[in-house]
């Protein structure tokens, strides 16, 4: 986790400091060694939120482009609480994914967080996704629509398959200046959406807070 919390202020982890959990209020150790970022950790192997990954450089450069109240925050709905990576004044929920997501465990938290909240997620991670996706994308570009929306097959590329159980737009990270929005087509599961996105004006636009996210639904 990025933050811990000393008495009702959120701190980062520096070397001797002291937090507790802002989920479980545990004591909180921080990490801040020369390889990872630096991170609180729970004391063990344990975390009190099972859907919480391990923090990388790129979940901590996509959250810092966003206010720290916006970061980490626990949302409860009736007896259960998670740990959103971000929520932002409008209650919108994005959720960064960096590692393989097991599918119970996406449609879960698609359901808990509901129809407001779109995930992120990090195309980096294997080398050949950005490869077949850009593959599968420029042959159907002759069948672009005039808003720069592509339909193309999820299948033939190996990070929107991987994605397909999602109910929830899926942004694709691949490292550069756009993002691409990955969304249900209108022929049926076999067939996808595709459209490209300033990442910088994706940020703006949520930083903006003027029309929520309705721009990127």
């Amino acid at each position: 986790m990025r933050f811990a919390l000393s008495g009702k202020n959120k701190i980062d982890a520096t070397p001797g400091a002291h937090g507790r959990c802002p989920g479980c209020d545990t004591e909180m150790i921080a990490k801040c060694g020369s390889v990872r970022v630096h991170h609180w950790a729970h004391k063990g192997t344990r975390h009190c939120d099972q859907w919480w990954e391990s923090e990388t450089a790129w979940h901590r450069q996509w959250k810092s482009a966003f206010p720290t109240d916006w970061q980490e925050v626990i949302i409860r709905k009736s007896d259960k609480w998670h740990i959103a990576d971000i929520e932002t004044a409008n209650g919108d929920v994005i959720e960064f994914q960096h590692s393989h997501i097991d599918p119970y465990e996406l449609y879960a938290r698609e359901e808990f967080y509901g129809p407001r909240m779109i995930w992120v997620v990090d195309g980096t991670r294997l080398k050949r996704d950005h490869e077949t996706f850009s593959r599968e994308i420029a042959s159907q570009m002759l069948n672009q629509k005039h808003d720069g929306t592509v339909e193309f097959n999820p299948r033939s590329a190996q990070i929107a398959k991987r994605w397909d159980a999602s109910n929830r737009l899926v942004y694709l990270d691949f490292g550069d200046n756009n993002l691409w929005r990955i969304s249900v087509g209108m022929r049926g599961p076999w067939q996808k959406h595709a459209k490209k996105f300033e990442k910088q004006k994706f940020i703006d636009t949520i930083l903006a807070q003027s029309t929520s996210l309705d721009d990127f639904y």
